[in-house]
């Protein structure tokens, strides 16, 4: 019994420690007068979508960082949320970036903490995984 609860407490630790992944997509294929810009959240987004001026670009990935190479010249909306339960409250921001060409801007962002309901949640699974088990 003692290796199972070993066992699930390391399918417990690795289901919790996945890795976010660097993304870079492209707005568009023609490189000419383009720029491209680099967000960067605070910590790493699980469930995270991402549009600019309405097109989207990333759906549903565990993102750490952001780049979208081949943004023309001008003003873009990015839009960023994350359906991620788990965050204290809803992750929707909109970045206004204005992009020259050949330049690279950098946007950080701001990700919201925790639910502190998820700590009870894992410490109760955990203590039920120790003590449910003679």
């Amino acid at each position: 019994m003692k290796s199972l609860n070993i066992l699930l407490l390391t399918i417990a630790m690795l289901a919790l420690s996945s890795c976010g992944e660097d993304i870079s997509v492209d707005f568009q294929k023609d490189s000419d007068n383009t720029g491209k810009v680099i967000l960067l959240p605070s910590r790493r987004m699980p469930m995270t979508s991402m549009t600019v001026d309405d097109q989207l670009l990333v759906h549903q990935k565990y993102v750490k960082s952001i780049v979208v190479n081949n943004l023309p010249e001008g003003p873009h909306r990015i839009h960023i949320s994350s359906g991620f339960s788990e965050f204290a409250e809803t992750m929707d921001a909109e970045i206004p970036v204005i992009i020259e060409k050949n330049k690279t801007k950098t946007k950080l962002f701001g990700v919201p903490p925790d639910n502190p309901g998820i700590y009870t949640y894992w410490g109760l699974f955990l203590v039920a995984l120790f003590l449910g088990h003679p």
